[in-house]
């Protein structure tokens, strides 16, 4: 199943091209245990011959270091264009809407039981398509009239073409259900296409005048939304009603009244600074 992910994250010709890499790698792991098991010999046995023995396989290993970092700068020259697609996708809200409300699907639509078992980092596969995460989204004002919204897709790439067409490949469909927007908790790269970053970008827009909700679940992709001044001390985005103004989401949510017990701990705090300030 391993195997899988290489074949995602290097590609599918994993030993031919990279058998270097993964030699030198392995021995950078090996050649330690061999030196602590000849080291436990010769304590153990008194033996002095096993010093040059320690020596040689000390450089061998010293060697195997060096061949990793280099085959491991070969690994990342495939990293090393970056694309991202110019021709974003647009869409527009199918419904008029008041009131828009971000989402994200739920937790339970993902159980990690319906992934393959093995997982690396944050990626899942399932049915030879990997899952990322890598998904960040922001809620900007537009002049048009009607709600819409943007899906970039970006990608490195060992060439500018190879990082065009993977950055292409990517698979993110937000969902409409009458005035709730749903992202999907993963973006898909299919089978035949190497990791190389992927990510996506979701841009919102919303008109002058119009409402917003985000979830609590939309929260952790949401990473900025476009604020009046007097607004901008607000970091939780969820909780709240938002109004798009002239400016920026204005927030509509009355203020919590201070509770009794915080009443009592200000007036308490002010005496202090009263007697304080008449010393």
């Amino acid at each position: 199943m391993s195997g899988n992910y290489l074949e995602y994250i290097i590609g599918q010709d994993v030993i031919s091209s990279h058998w270097f890499f993964f030699t030198s790698l392995a021995l950078c792991f090996i050649l330690p245990a061999v030196l602590l098991l000849t080291w436990a010999i010769k304590i153990i046995f008194k033996l002095k011959n096993a010093t040059g023995v320690l020596q040689g396989v000390g450089l061998l290993w010293f060697i195997a270091i060096i061949f990793t970092i280099g085959s491991g700068f070969n690994f990342a020259h495939k990293f090393q264009h970056y694309s991202e697609k110019s021709n974003a996708k647009q869409f527009y809200s199918s419904v008029a809407v008041d009131t828009l409300t971000i989402d994200a699907e739920s937790d339970h639509n993902y159980d990690d039981f319906d992934f393959d078992w093995v997982q690396f980092g944050d990626f899942k596969i399932k049915n030879n398509i990997l899952y990322a995460d890598e998904i960040r989204a922001k809620v900007v004002k537009t002049d048009k009239a009607q709600v819409y919204w943007e899906v970039e897709t970006s990608s490195n790439g060992i060439s500018q073409e190879e990082a065009n067409e993977l950055a292409g490949a990517v698979s993110y469909n937000l969902k409409q259900d009458g005035k709730r927007l749903i992202m999907p908790r993963y973006f898909e790269i299919p089978k035949g296409k190497v990791w190389r970053n992927q990510k996506v970008k979701v841009t919102f827009y919303i008109p002058e005048g119009k409402y917003l909700r985000i979830t609590d679940r939309a929260e952790r992709f949401v990473h900025k939304m476009e604020m009046t001044s007097d607004d901008q001390d607000y970091w939780e985005f969820s909780g709240n009603i938002w109004k798009m103004g002239k400016e920026g989401f204005i927030n509509t949510t009355p203020k919590k009244e201070d509770s009794e017990d915080d009443k009592e701990e200000n007036k308490h705090e002010d005496a202090v600074t009263r007697d304080s300030t008449n010393i």
